[in-house]
């Protein structure tokens, strides 16, 4: 699995104002789906490989902070749950009705989401891949790499997968390189559990624009472009 190999890391905030850790330098950029053109297909025909790949591996690679103590998943998922919900509603100037019904969905259907756990990387999309040509040189951006279940990576990518092809063609190179077969309702969890994610992202990146913590417009206005979508997404996996 191709990533930045790391150099060496400072937890001292006051070398560049934060901890920091300083990897390689690779070849390749992000690449939006219009600049992929021709070579969209074939790059994401990649990523399903390398995420099958990724699936194989042993949770127990991860940090102890990154997985449950013991064995406990369902004890896992709902405490990442309570997170999400903590930093939404720290946020939030108001109530929305559709992730307070979003939250009570996810923890009332946990039990049937922990069956299998894996690392999962936890924001994989087009936008944390470096490309040089048609070719993925680099799995970027692991902040939020944890134990959970497959249907979580697969949910967060479906939706752009199927601009470029039907979803069976990605699952199957996926499966063929050791991906594990997930059913509707997994993946259904898992898109209701990577919305509530974009929608908690993007909720801090607003507050921390209104707060002067950060400057950038873009990021102060994702919550008005993200969470809008999300939540109609949310509505229409949960009633739909």
């Amino acid at each position: 699995i191709p990533i930045p190999q790391p150099i060496f890391c400072d937890d001292d905030p006051y070398v560049v104002g934060q901890p920091f850790v300083a990897l390689e330098r690779l070849s390749g950029e992000v690449q939006p789906l219009t600049r992929m053109g021709a070579h969209g297909k074939h790059i994401h025909l990649q990523l399903a490989a390398l995420l099958g790949r990724l699936h194989c591996l042993t949770p127990k690679l991860l940090p102890s902070s990154r997985r449950p103590k013991g064995n406990d998943a369902l004890g896992w998922l709902h405490q990442r749950i309570d997170v999400y919900e903590r930093e939404w509603r720290r946020g939030a100037r108001e109530p929305v009705h559709t992730v307070t019904a979003a939250f009570h969905w996810l923890r009332r259907h946990a039990p049937e989401f922990i069956e299998t756990q894996v690392i999962v990387h936890g924001d994989l999309d087009q936008r944390n891949t470096l490309v040089d040509g048609d070719e993925i040189r680099a799995l970027i951006d692991w902040e939020v790499a944890h134990q959970g279940h497959p249907a979580e990576d697969l949910a967060f990518i479906r939706e752009q997968v199927q601009e470029l092809m039907p979803w069976a063609e990605f699952v199957a190179v996926y499966e063929a390189n050791g991906g594990v077969p997930v059913t509707a309702a997994q993946l259904r969890y898992g898109a209701v559990l990577s919305n509530l994610l974009r929608v908690t992202t993007s909720m801090i990146a607003h507050v921390a624009y209104v707060d002067g913590t950060i400057d950038n417009f873009l990021m102060g206005s994702v919550r008005t472009l993200e969470t809008e979508a999300a939540c109609q997404r949310l509505h229409a996996m949960i009633y739909g």
